[in-house]
């Protein structure tokens, strides 16, 4: 079984410990995997990591820069989905933890 679908698996059973390893293990293999940050960021998001996961996107932005590829629309997604949850927290529940 992969690693994306290990770590889908995790976060769809609440899992986000598993779900972060996961996504860790395979982002080692294979950094241009976007699913695998995106996994990466909904992981650290339901763990209330929020420091790692303010590093996390940069540090993607910049991977892919100097790959010179753009960032997928579903990673932009996770992005704005995750930063709206942050920002409005009343509303949507906020971050776990």
């Amino acid at each position: 079984m992969s690693r994306t679908t290990v770590a889908a698996r995790c976060l769809e059973a609440g899992d986000a410990e598993g779900a972060l390893w996961a996504a860790g293990r395979g982002l080692d293999a294979d950094r241009e995997r976007e699913v695998l940050w995106r996994h990466r960021f909904e992981a650290l998001a339901a763990l209330g990591a929020h420091a790692e996961l303010e590093a996390a996107i940069p540090q993607l932005s910049q991977y892919l820069f100097e790959a010179d590829l753009s960032m997928e629309p579903a990673t932009e997604e996770v992005i704005r989905r995750l930063d709206a949850i942050r920002r409005c927290p009343q509303v949507s529940g906020g971050w776990s933890r």
